[in-house]
């Protein structure tokens, strides 16, 4: 079964309030990024304060199109890259992707550096269009649906595991979620000469990251190499796990 990567994301938690839009802020984004296509700019967030929610602008830096976007959030940064177009604009794998992020991170932290508390490695992906009778069958690969599901199979449907798991960071054993997710999806695809066609796909999400209990701000940017390294290899055995279930 092919699998058709839509967006990667790396998180790297921590306390951001301070870097705020401001022209000095935005020179010394400018010159980490010079060359590397990405253009700082503002978004509009919600935050809540004592007297209501208010609006607030926070940092971004995007590619043309948005393919690469980097924010700086009140309390991480998200490194991502999406496909507008999955089924023909193909991303590269999950490694060629942590590489360039965590350079681009790496480049953040270079100009206001700042341990992380949390970190997390996201990919989502489409697999194959699959005949509307199969997918029951794929439904009961992974849970076995009471009778009024199995006699009336749902057009949508989502199956999500979260294992915990150890794993040694530097000096430390860190607590892991594990979380997998398997839907049932209608989307809409185009192809290369953008006609639009509907379909049933199955859709697949795996996301590793450093337990949420753990608020202590210990993870560097060494830490967030070797995690990236570690989480990668878990992500290809579970992505490919699926695969040959579905395969089988």
């Amino acid at each position: 079964m092919n699998t058709y990567p839509e967006k990667y994301q790396i998180s790297y938690f921590g306390s951001w309030d301070d870097v705020v839009p401001s022209s000095e802020t935005i020179s010394l984004l400018l010159e980490a990024f010079q060359g590397e296509n990405l253009l700082p700019t503002t978004i509009q967030q919600i935050a809540l304060a004592a007297n209501g929610p208010k609006q607030i602008q926070r940092l971004r830096l995007a590619s043309t199109e948005e393919e690469w976007v980097l924010d700086i959030e009140p309390n991480r940064i998200n490194l991502s890259q999406t496909s507008s177009s999955p089924f023909v604009d193909l991303l590269g794998d999950v490694g060629e992707f942590a590489s360039i992020g965590r350079g681009h991170i790496l480049r953040v932290l270079n100009q206001f550096p700042k341990l992380g508390s949390r970190l997390a490695l996201v990919s989502r992906y489409f697999l194959d269009k699959i005949d509307t009778a199969d997918t029951a069958q794929v439904l009961s690969l992974f849970v076995n649906p009471i009778r009024y599901y199995n006699e009336n199979p749902p057009v949508n449907w989502e199956v999500r595991s979260n294992a915990r798991v150890p794993m040694d960071l530097g000096a430390k054993q860190e607590l892991l979620n594990v979380i997998t997710k398997i839907s049932r999806v209608q989307c809409t695809s185009s192809d290369e000469s953008g006609f639009e066609t509907e379909s049933d796909r199955l859709k697949m999400e795996i996301d590793i990251n450093t337990f949420q209990g753990n608020k202590e701000t210990r993870f560097s940017e060494d830490h967030l190499g070797e995690f990236l390294s570690r989480a990668m290899t878990l992500e290809s055995e579970i992505k490919h796990a699926i695969e040959e279930k579905i395969d089988a």
